[in-house]
């Protein structure tokens, strides 16, 4: 079982992978990230799944995931389109 600090690690070597690259090396899948941890938005075409993004009716610190874009300017769920919040 990963510690929660090699995780940690290994998330943070694939946001500077993205950031170095403009794309993740993950292949078949879509990448699990935490809200506060998300890249500043501004490469269109990113994904990511926000483990603890809202989706609709979810309240404030009790989402329980969403998979969202990059669409330049903020992080969108695929859903409805509206930003992500966690």
């Amino acid at each position: 079982m990963l510690r929660d600090s090699d995780v940690l690690t290994e998330i943070m070597n694939r946001i500077r992978d993205i950031e170095a690259n403009g794309r993740s090396e993950v292949t078949g899948s879509i990448e699990a990230i935490v809200f506060a941890n998300l890249p500043i938005p501004g490469q269109p075409g990113r994904s990511f799944f926000i483990t603890n993004g809202r989706k609709i009716g979810e309240g404030a610190g009790a989402g329980t995931g969403v998979s969202a874009y990059d669409d330049g300017v903020a992080w969108n769920r695929y859903s409805d389109d509206t930003v992500v919040a966690a």
